[in-house]
């Protein structure tokens, strides 16, 4: 390889994106973020002080998870997905990537101050949010692109679709999407009971 080649390719930032990275590398930065066996955890990752990961969870490139998130076990989450706030995520949920889930909300009420003003100081608690706890159901599946605000409970093995705005809660094995989301039918058990 040519002393050019070399350049270009170290420059180049599709290079960073388009190399797969070792699976050693993913488990050993998951061992070290959360202390439990067969976590991966991908580059580019924010992952705050109190958040909980069960074991077997993968994690991909490019997660913010801030705030008082747990995740059971065997959880995945794909690339770029926003957490915030207080979410519980139980065993064996599947979020898809570009999802948004907003656990609080900046107060902003006060016209007297600036909206800046009203929102606390980084870091210290939420005294300057608004917090209303989320929870993914065992076995949910979030599809890509989907925003779910605070205060919302989503079922036991429910299907987001894609793109959905989830503003209300979602019963068990539910199927729902659209914007607001709304419940389209609910799946159905193959296995015959006697």
């Amino acid at each position: 390889m040519n002393f050019h080649r070399k350049i270009r390719s170290w420059l180049n930032p599709r290079s960073y994106v388009s190399q797969k990275e070792s699976r050693f590398r993913r488990e050993l930065r998951g061992r070290i973020v959360s202390g439990a066996p067969n976590v991966r955890i991908g580059r580019g990752c924010v992952i705050d002080h109190a958040v909980e990961i069960g074991s077997g969870s993968t994690i991909e490139d490019q997660v913010r998870l801030i705030g008082n998130v747990k995740l059971g076990k065997d959880v995945y989450i794909n690339c770029f997905v926003m957490i915030s706030g207080d979410v519980t995520i139980a065993d064996g949920v599947l979020i898809s990537q570009f999802v948004t889930m907003w656990g609080r909300a900046h107060r902003f009420m006060n016209r007297d101050l600036p909206i800046w003003a009203q929102h606390g100081t980084p870091g210290i608690d939420d005294n300057g949010y608004d917090t209303q706890p989320i929870e993914i159901g065992k076995g949910a599946w979030v599809g890509p692109q989907v925003t779910i605000f605070r205060g919302i409970k989503i079922g036991e093995g429910a299907v987001i679709g894609a793109g959905s705005i989830v503003t209300h809660d979602v019963p068990p094995y539910a199927v729902v999407y659209g914007a607001p989301a709304k419940v389209i039918k609910y799946r159905e058990s193959k296995t015959k009971t006697k």
